[in-house]
């Protein structure tokens, strides 16, 4: 007799994820990711009032879309999206003003 289940497929975990997040701790350590990468090995200049964390005014209308790595448990990348209608809410484009 065959097998059955052999014909199912096996479900791999992904190694990477991309999503949007509302969650605080995923949205603050995707902050410090973004200090040790501008700040740190950068050199950027931040305007942060947080130490150890790049966040400005800004972060409170985006969206927070994250790419998770499973297999080590950390996020790899992260930007924020600022959506017409959140920009409206602003009152600017994420950028406006900085050229």
């Amino acid at each position: 007799m065959k097998n059955p289940t052999a014909e199912l497929p096996v479900k791999t975990a992904k190694r990477l994820e991309c999503f949007i997040t509302d969650s605080r701790d995923l949205i603050i350590e995707a902050q410090k990711l973004r200090y040790r990468v501008f700040a740190e090995e950068m050199g950027a200049k931040l305007k942060s009032e947080s130490a150890g964390l790049d966040y400005d005014e800004v972060d409170d209308y985006c969206e927070h879309l994250i790419v998770y790595d499973n297999v080590h448990g950390r996020i790899v990348g992260y930007t924020r999206l600022l959506t017409q209608p959140q920009a409206e809410v602003l009152g600017r484009f994420l950028f406006a003003g900085r050229i």
